[in-house]
């Protein structure tokens, strides 16, 4: 078949068109997992971080336990499922909000995450595929929502909005990313209007 040159040049221009078109929810929360290695996960047997300096976890992903350290303090918790007892209810929040600010990009798809495609937002010079996520009966704070900016190079998180309510919203920046063996974890958050940082530290993580 004869391609001429207006042909090539309609071809390009669907092609261009084509490659244009928004992300769906689903072909964004795919690449933000990819991107952050979940292929890498069933390999996984620990991880270990300190959360903002203060509670240090042994996450044995594999026996679905967490050993926390809080002060003098160690105790050791199944987060497979909440548990009964009042005290290790309390460790069983921590280990979900600590852990959840450690891997989030690789919990987009879990039961009851709600996600939606946002339109495109520019930030400090910069565009961002926009991901929405809420929730419904899962987790501690189920009425929580999130906006996920993410960088379209890399499909790595950069910056998250935080609601608690619709009417109230803060930006943290997912930054200081470190790759395990593929595994991408960010191990620093930015507090867009205040000098709060938040990091991980210590961060390591065992493969079987």
């Amino acid at each position: 078949m004869r391609i001429t040159t207006s042909s090539l040049a309609i071809l390009l221009i669907f092609a261009s068109a084509a490659s244009a078109q928004p992300m769906t929810a689903e072909q964004l929360s795919s690449a933000v997992m990819t991107a952050n290695g979940c292929e890498q996960w069933g390999k996984i047997k620990t991880i270990r971080w300190t959360f903002a300096g203060k509670n240090k976890h042994v996450w044995n992903v594999k026996a679905g336990t967490d050993t926390i350290t809080i002060g003098d303090k160690t105790a050791t918790i199944h987060v497979d499922k909440m548990p009964t007892d009042p005290e290790e209810k309390k460790l069983f929040a921590r280990w979900t909000n600590d852990s959840y600010w450690l891997i989030a990009p690789l919990k987009c798809k879990d039961a009851g995450v709600m996600v939606s495609a946002k339109p495109d937002e520019t930030y400090e010079g910069k565009t961002y595929h926009v991901l929405h996520l809420a929730f419904q009966g899962v987790g501690m704070t189920p009425g929580d929502q999130y906006n996920w900016l993410i960088d379209p190079t890399t499909n790595l998180l950069a910056w998250w909005d935080y609601m608690p309510t619709p009417e109230k919203k803060t930006r943290m920046s997912w930054e200081g990313y470190k790759d395990f063996n593929g595994l991408k974890i960010a191990t620093e958050h930015k507090f867009v209007g205040s000098d709060r940082v938040l990091k991980m530290e210590d961060v390591s993580v065992e493969f079987e």
